[in-house]
């Protein structure tokens, strides 16, 4: 496991913690948080959803599984519910494809918010 997809395992794992971490993974040039929105009377509840290239993530409702999303040009080629841990492995290859895709500015501040991350949830490096 690289040291993106551990930081993001081990902060992924804590319960509702998904939102935030995509919230502040939206405010990255390329990639895109869309906020879910709560159960109302006639209408189901949407869960928050991070978009990377051609993946896309969103935290169910319990907080402790991420649905995974392949699709390209809209057609949907692989769909699962993992684990955080499982899901952390995927989310880091799509972060570091859109690091190469968005250029050293977009690199720059995902090392900066992993950096903090493990900073913060006492994640050993290497």
């Amino acid at each position: 496991m690289t040291g993106a997809a551990r930081v993001l395992a081990v902060v992924l794992d804590r319960p509702q913690a998904a939102e935030s971490i995509f919230r502040s993974l939206g405010s990255v040039d390329g990639l895109v948080f869309e906020p879910g929105a709560p159960r109302r009377f006639w209408h189901t509840a949407v869960p928050c959803r991070l978009t990377v290239g051609d993946w896309r993530f969103e935290n169910d409702e319990r907080g402790t599984a991420l649905g995974v999303r392949h699709a390209v040009r809209g057609v949907v080629l692989s769909r699962s519910v993992l684990p955080a841990a499982e899901a952390a492995g995927i989310l880091a290859r799509a972060l570091a494809d859109a690091g190469v895709q968005h250029g050293q500015a977009t690199t720059d501040a995902l090392a900066a918010l992993l950096g903090a991350w493990a900073e913060l949830s006492g994640v050993p490096d290497e």
